[in-house]
């Protein structure tokens, strides 16, 4: 049985408690996702703000592919200026003109600047 907060967990050697709450509580997951694709953006994606190209257009990458909802258009957003930083210009031409295309949230954007 795992230890739970307050079971005399000194940190010095003990099992570390992986139990924080009881075993019949019910924790909607929905929301936690929601959180972790947030956290996730935002450690990944601040390479773009690193100017770790590379490892930004990866991540972003993987997003466009794979998210339709949430972070689908920013992640096309950045990806395209991630494209740009790294000096590939016809990348960041197609997906800016999806983004145009889209008519999405970013669509002012691409057309105010590029």
């Amino acid at each position: 049985m795992a230890n739970k907060i307050g079971s005399g967990f000194t940190g010095k050697g003990d099992e570390f408690p992986v139990q924080l709450c009881p075993a019949d509580t019910h924790i909607d997951t929905e929301p936690m996702k929601v959180i972790l694709l947030i956290l996730e953006f935002l450690t990944e994606g601040f390479h773009y703000f690193l100017k770790e190209y590379d490892s930004a257009i990866k991540y972003f990458e993987k997003v466009v592919k794979t998210e339709e909802g949430r972070f689908h258009q920013t992640a096309q957003w950045y990806l395209a200026l991630s494209y740009i930083g790294n000096n590939e210009i016809k990348k960041a031409e197609k997906t800016l003109n999806e983004i145009v295309a889209a008519n999405g949230s970013f669509h002012e954007n691409t057309l105010g600047r590029f």
